[in-house]
């Protein structure tokens, strides 16, 4: 689960803010991500706490309550919710990005990157479209970072998903303070973080569900 590297001392509360709600929960966007969060039967103490809310919700919701947001396939947000992801990034907390279809790259640049509130690690540019007989898998893997050293000797496990569409993550290998976590094979990064005051800020380049991607449905992703 590489969206644990936001840092958070276990158990961890996460709140899901779903960009696409749907009336179907297995149809919804953070279905999968909910699924691997939760509370597994096997364990005496839970690791997660994830609570799920739609984009709209993200308003009322008191940010101090988390340890960790992740933000899937969200269109726009109101200038005070910017503020206070902001503030809530500089203060120690995790912010992980999923995109999707409701993610504008010119939208988000002006929004998160090119402005006051600096919240992406890297511009992003361009979607791709792969074929759909020749979808890309991840390349490589650092297994370094403390959120995928457990695929050190099995990254067999992430490299089985099967990527069909993914946004262009810019300048990621020349820009300061960037890492990049997971590439594709064709070179595109995939997964990259930043940290940002005294928060850690990433950005997943595909979609939390499958609706570009497999990977969800993985081993390496629900257990």
């Amino acid at each position: 689960h590489y969206y644990c590297a936001l840092r958070s001392t276990a158990p961890a509360r996460v709140l899901i803010v779903d960009g696409d709600p749907s009336a179907s929960l297995f149809e919804s966007e953070v279905f999968y991500l909910l699924q691997a969060l939760q509370p597994s039967a096997s364990l005496q103490q839970s690791v997660f706490y994830p609570t799920p809310v739609t984009w709209e919700g993200l308003t009322h919701e008191n940010l101090d309550d988390y340890q960790v947001i992740v933000l899937c396939n969200i269109q726009a947000f109101a200038p005070q919710v910017l503020q206070r992801l902001q503030q809530f990034v500089a203060s120690g907390g995790g912010l992980l990005f999923f995109a999707g279809n409701h993610v504008s790259a010119e939208s988000y640049n002006a929004m998160l990157y090119r402005s006051n509130t600096l919240l992406m690690p890297v511009p992003l540019g361009p979607p791709v479209q792969q074929p759909e007989t020749q979808p890309q898998a991840i390349g490589t893997v650092d297994t370094t970072h403390e959120a995928l050293q457990l695929f050190a000797t099995e990254t067999a496990l992430l490299r089985g998903g099967q990527f069909y569409r993914y946004l262009t993550l810019m300048d990621s290998e020349s820009l300061p303070g960037v890492q990049t976590l997971l590439t594709l094979q064709d070179g595109h990064p995939l997964l990259v973080e930043k940290r940002i005051g005294n928060g850690n800020v990433m950005f997943f380049a595909s979609t939390a569900d499958r609706d570009w991607t497999d990977l969800p449905t993985r081993t390496a992703y629900v257990p």
